[in-house]
């Protein structure tokens, strides 16, 4: 059986997560800044 970490890590990761009150944030429309180490 092939491991699919998508389903049997991230997935339930970011649903806990969700779960405890973070939000999830595409990376899609972000800008990283290389001198803060932070997406905006």
């Amino acid at each position: 059986m092939k491991f699919n970490e998508d389903a049997r890590v991230k997935l339930p990761s970011v649903l806990h997560l969700h779960r405890l009150g973070y939000q999830y944030l595409s990376v899609k429309n972000t800008v990283y800044n290389p001198e803060t180490f932070t997406l905006s």
